[in-house]
């Protein structure tokens, strides 16, 4: 098992650049399926956080994505929480889709 800190430390700014902004718009637009993807700019920091590793397969990649572990879909009101970033192959982001907490969360 290789080890990831948690939680990941939230980057600088994320609160008022993604939590405060996506916070409104969720608000402002409460029947929206699609989300302004304001945590992409801290893609990075979540992949420092898991050394470039996929959360599930352990493995450094190459096509990291940022994974909601409990889904827009389902759980809008987390939609903006860092605490609820995974950094995870794209590959399997797509595959885990909406399953939310029938899969293992990494940490």
């Amino acid at each position: 098992m290789i080890p990831v800190s948690n939680p990941i430390r939230k980057p600088r700014n994320f609160t008022r650049d993604c939590e405060t902004k996506g916070k409104a718009w969720l608000a402002a637009n409460p029947g929206s399926k699609r989300f302004p993807a304001l945590w992409q700019k801290y893609q990075p920091q979540l992949a420092e956080g898991f050394h470039d590793r996929c959360g599930w397969w352990g493995m450094r990649i190459a096509d990291g994505a940022v994974d909601h572990y409990l889904s827009k879909k389902f759980h809008r009101d987390r939609a903006y929480d860092w605490t609820n970033y995974r950094y995870i192959s794209t590959s399997v982001n797509s595959s885990k889709r909406n399953k939310d907490d029938k899969v293992l969360d990494p940490f």
